[in-house]
């Protein structure tokens, strides 16, 4: 596999290679590959951050390579994002981070989607919960996706659900590649019934909405039995 321009740009006179690209390892093992039977240098950084903090040059990259590569390329790096950080002296060690942080994006959807079910049923307003968890955790990736599934902004479509499927499997197989188990893996199939059933034409933020089997909006309050210490019904 010739190392394709849409995911990495080369420098001539440095024979140097940069993948900003959200890969699998296998990919990124083979690119490395191909770059090192040119004679090419190559570094891997793919980045965290939506398109208007690219805009603002606020992106979080995440580098890996040889030392002295990642640090020419710094300038670049500095150029783009507000930090980097340095994955590790191979390649693939960087996809590997984008990939399982992506992963924990996807399970916080999730479990944001489980929540907001759950507390719509329980006549509770999202928005309250959402004050919580952001007084609890003080992230803006929280603040950001849990407020748009919170009021359901889930158009215009930010990141297309095929993607996020997309990136979900290649977490699972690098996974596989380390012999690390992901039990939240489930994550996979969550996302492949939302692309069958939508026929995609939901986004990544929406999917928990679309799959869900049961009614999120309020209604009547129903009696809850419950069981007590001793295992007694009431």
């Amino acid at each position: 596999m010739a190392p394709p321009s849409s995911s990495s740009s080369t420098c001539r006179a440095k024979r140097l290679g940069r993948g900003c690209g959200t890969i699998g390892a296998t990919a990124a093992h083979r690119l490395a590959g191909e770059h090192h039977a040119r004679n090419q240098r190559y570094v891997s950084a793919p980045v965290f951050g939506r398109p208007d903090a690219a805009e603002s040059k606020k992106l979080l990259v995440v580098a890996a390579g040889s030392p002295e590569v990642v640090r020419e390329c710094t300038p670049v790096f500095d150029a783009i994002g507000r930090q980097t950080f340095v994955a590790g002296s191979e390649p693939w060690q960087a996809n590997a981070v984008k990939l399982c942080g992506n992963f924990m994006i996807a399970a916080m959807i999730e479990t944001f989607g489980e929540a907001y079910a759950t507390l719509w049923k329980a006549e509770v307003a999202p928005g309250l919960f959402l004050d919580v968890m952001n007084a609890l955790f003080a992230s803006p990736i929280y603040a950001n996706y849990g407020r748009i599934i919170a009021e359901e902004r889930f158009h215009p479509t930010g990141f297309a659900l095929r993607l996020g499927l997309k990136d979900i499997r290649l977490a699972l197989e690098t996974a596989a590649e380390c012999g690390s188990p992901m039990p939240l893996a489930i994550l996979d199939e969550i996302l492949q019934e939302c692309v069958v059933s939508s026929r995609n034409r939901i986004n990544f933020r929406g999917a928990k909405r679309k799959m869900s089997n049961y009614n999120l909006r309020p209604r009547k309050r129903r009696r809850t039995r419950r069981v007590d210490a001793a295992g007694r019904i009431d």
